[in-house]
């Protein structure tokens, strides 16, 4: 269905995201969440109507918090989608999510509902109290007309009782039956069609000579034909043909569906925007709804079709064109859990939507957000995108040389070369800027990867060359040079650094054959490195790294000479060192 698309455009996820909108939006859909996971257990507690009904609740809560968090300029105009929403999803309760589905007295009662403006209208207590009489109030009968036509008949037996006890009315003597009868029909409702309709043929061959006796005659009948169903008369006193049909219907069974009665009455104007999705769900026009629920916010479309879809009232696609910029509003909450969760209800094409969305992702957040996202990953059976988040991540953090995070994300990615790779990088940063990074940051966690060895090994040895602790250096000195690991481009930094203990007699701590094993690494560079070998000891060699040439051609040639000056420099102190050692 093509509501997965929209679902799909409207729930990107920022993760961490930043918005102008209040919380409290965000506080409907966490909870909206909630109540579709648990409508989607495998088992699930609630049925797709009781659904309907805490959907319907979270609409309402969110009203109140809206009231109580916005400021007075933003609360109108959020307090108004709020009440839309509720309007139109009420109406989807009664007509497709309710046991009694399209009950006439519940319909009456939605619209009287959200159109609470009616019933005040008119100044109830100054046409009760009005000095001339209530009966003489200019008010009385658009009033009463009013109340009958919003099925508040215990207003109007409660006004025309009052109407009876007052004196004014007396000098409309031959109309007193009929207010009195009006008066009974009102007080318990049971209408009875041919009484109506006798009354309507008395009033309307009664001859009435003074005209406000005609008019109040008039009115009568008004109220009467709103009782029996009177399409035409209902019309001319309801605000929209929306209410025109409820009440006819709530009066009159027989008046059919919604498209027949606007067969016979077409409307006279074009339909409110806010009304075409009103008038398509009280017609049954399911598809139609749908398409019109795009106007609003994601929110009623993701959970409508949702419910509609597990009811299986939905057997075919929706075409729904997707704007996002104008007709959406992108999940900017943090919410991404809620948003994926929605998308992986959608089958195939759901799940597509969440690896692209995850694949495509601003991972600039904090590391728990990132570590939630790959967790949520595993839990729904993507692990291999939840690694790849984690690799990204890493390619994020090295290339900001935050080594200690990308190691972590590596790790957690089970890429050990990569994380190897990270202590090449490492070393590379040593060369090009003289700074050591600190492996005790690395905590407990453990590694054992070729340039993370060299790289382990290197740091001991400076710090403890640094404080004079000349046999642990030995040791160190001596595990890289008997390690068949360090490749060419490293050994050079390994010899250089242990020249210290090579040429110092009073430091002799190595042994004949340790000298031995350094020449033959100093042996194999001579005759088997090459140039480029000797780069990464050039940039380590280097005091002052800004002098460092940027075009290759310099570099080339500088790297020629200090291949040269390397190998004959160490070569002279081999030679010295052995002819001073004792085996």
């Amino acid at each position: 269905m093509s509501r997965l698309f929209y679902i799909k455009d409207v729930c990107r996820s920022k993760l961490q995201g930043t918005s102008d909108i209040h919380n409290t939006r965000a506080m409907l859909y966490r909870q909206s969440s909630l109540i579709f996971q648990k409508l989607h257990q495998k088992e699930s507690p609630i049925s797709v109507n009781k659904a309907a009904a805490e959907y319907s609740d979270a609409l309402r809560e969110q009203i109140k918090l809206v009231e109580q968090y916005y400021s007075e300029l933003a609360l109108s105009k959020e307090r108004q989608v709020y009440l839309q929403l509720s309007a139109i999803w009420q109406l989807c309760q009664i007509v497709y999510f309710s046991d009694c589905k399209d009950d006439i007295k519940s319909l009456m009662e939605w619209h009287n509902q959200i159109n609470t403006s009616l019933f005040y209208e008119y100044d109830k207590q100054a046409i009760y109290f009005n000095l001339e009489g209530t009966f003489e109030h200019p008010d009385f009968w658009p009033y009463v007309i009013r109340m009958a036509t919003l099925a508040n008949t215990e207003q109007i037996s409660s006004i025309l009782k009052h109407v009876l006890l007052d004196v004014s009315v007396s000098e409309y003597n031959n109309l007193l039956p009929y207010i009195m009868a009006l008066c009974d029909i009102t007080s318990s409702f049971l209408p009875d069609a041919e009484r109506l309709k006798s009354i309507i043929t008395n009033l309307n061959a009664t001859g009435w000579m003074h005209p406000k006796t005609k008019y109040h005659a008039d009115q009568i009948c008004t109220v009467m034909s709103i009782f029996l169903g009177n399409e035409t008369v209902t019309i001319r006193n309801t605000q929209d043909d929306i209410h025109a049909y409820i009440c006819c219907r709530y009066y009159r069974s027989s008046v059919g569906s919604f498209n027949d009665f606007s067969a016979r009455n077409p409307p006279k104007t074009m339909p409110h925007s806010s009304q075409k999705i009103l008038r398509h769900i009280i017609a049954g026009d399911i598809y139609q709804a749908m398409e019109e629920c795009i106007h609003y916010d994601w929110w009623l479309l993701a959970h409508l079709s949702d419910l509609l879809t597990m009811n299986q009232m939905i057997d075919r696609e929706i075409k729904i064109p997707v704007e996002t910029d104008t007709l959406s509003m992108p999940n900017q909450f943090g919410l991404w859990k809620q948003a994926f969760s929605y998308m992986l209800e959608c089958g195939d094409l759901g799940k597509e939507a969440v690896v692209e969305h995850l694949n495509t992702m601003d991972l600039n957040v904090e590391d728990t957000v990132v570590m939630d996202v790959v967790e949520f990953c595993i839990n729904q059976s993507l692990e291999s995108t939840g690694i790849e988040i984690y690799k990204k991540k890493a390619t994020m953090c090295m290339e900001s040389n935050d080594y200690t995070r990308a190691l972590l994300y590596y790790k957690k990615a089970k890429q050990d070369q990569s994380v190897d790779d990270v202590f090449y990088e490492m070393i590379w940063q040593l060369a090009k800027t003289g700074k050591w990074f600190d492996l005790s940051a690395l905590g407990t966690a453990k590694y054992d990867g070729v340039y993370y060895t060299i790289y382990r090994h290197l740091s001991n040895f400076y710090g403890y060359m640094t404080r004079s602790e000349l046999e642990d250096a030995t040791n160190e000195f001596r595990a890289l040079i008997n390690s068949d690991s360090v490749p060419y481009q490293m050994m050079p930094i390994v010899i250089w650094e242990g020249l210290g203990l090579i040429k110092d007699s009073d430091k002799a701590l190595l042994t004949r054959s340790d000298i031995l094993v350094t020449k033959l690494k100093w042996q194999a560079l001579n005759k088997h490195a090459s140039t480029q070998d000797f780069k990464l000891f050039y940039y380590y060699y280097q005091q002052d790294k800004s002098a460092i040439p940027q075009q290759n051609e310099k570099l080339d040639s500088i790297l020629k000479f200090q291949k040269q000056d390397f190998l004959d420099t160490t070569g002279v102190c081999f030679s010295r060192a052995l002819e001073k050692c004792v085996e």
